[in-house]
C-alpha cells in the first residue's frame, strides 16, 4: 500500500471525527482558561484551586461534547465503558496541570500568562493519547454500530 494510499485511509477513518475533535478541543480550552482566568484572577482562589475549580466545571460540558458530536454516541451513558475511563483520563490531565500551574506560580510569583501557559502545556500533553484511548476504547463500540449501519443495505 502506497503512503498516499495509507493516508487517504487514515483520513477516512479519522479525518472528520479528528477535525470535530479539534473543534470540541479549541471549545474546551477556551472554557477551560476561561474559569481558570476567572477563578484565579477574580474570585483570588490559589492556582492549585483555581486550576481544580475549572477542570470540575469544564469536564462535564467536555465530556458531552465529545460523546455526542465527536463520536456521535446517543442513548444511554456506560459508567463503566464511558463515563469513568473519561473521567481517568481527566484526572491525568488534572494531576499534570495542577502541579503545571502550581510550579508557575511559584516560580512567577503569581503570572497569569506563566500559570495559563503551563496548564495548556500540561494538557497539550494529554490531548492525542486522549483521542487515541478515546477512540480506540471508550467511544469504539459506538464508532464500530455507526460504522456497521452506514455500510448496510438500506431497506426497501
Amino acid at each position: 500500500m502506497s503512503s498516499r494510499s495509507k493516508l487517504n485511509q487514515l483520513w477516512a477513518e479519522h479525518g472528520l471525527k479528528f477535525m470535530r475533535y479539534c473543534g470540541v478541543s479549541v471549545f474546551n480550552v477556551v472554557l477551560g482558561q476561561s474559569l481558570l482566568l476567572f477563578f484565579f484572577k477574580v474570585v483570588g482562589m490559589r492556582a492549585m484551586t483555581a486550576n481544580l475549580a475549572a477542570i470540575a466545571v469544564g469536564t462535564i460540558p467536555s465530556y458531552y461534547l465529545a460523546r455526542r458530536f465527536v463520536w456521535a454516541k446517543t442513548g444511554r451513558h456506560s459508567l463503566t465503558r464511558e463515563v469513568l475511563p473519561f473521567w481517568g483520563l481527566n484526572g491525568v490531565g488534572t494531576l499534570l496541570s495542577t502541579l503545571s500551574v502550581h510550579a508557575a506560580e511559584s516560580a512567577t510569583g503569581g503570572n497569569f500568562i506563566a500559570v495559563q501557559s503551563a496548564s495548556i502545556g500540561a494538557w497539550l500533553v494529554v490531548w492525542v493519547v486522549k483521542y487515541l484511548l478515546l477512540d480506540r476504547a471508550i467511544f469504539r463500540h459506538q464508532t464500530k454500530q455507526a460504522a456497521a449501519a452506514e455500510t448496510a443495505p438500506a431497506a426497501a
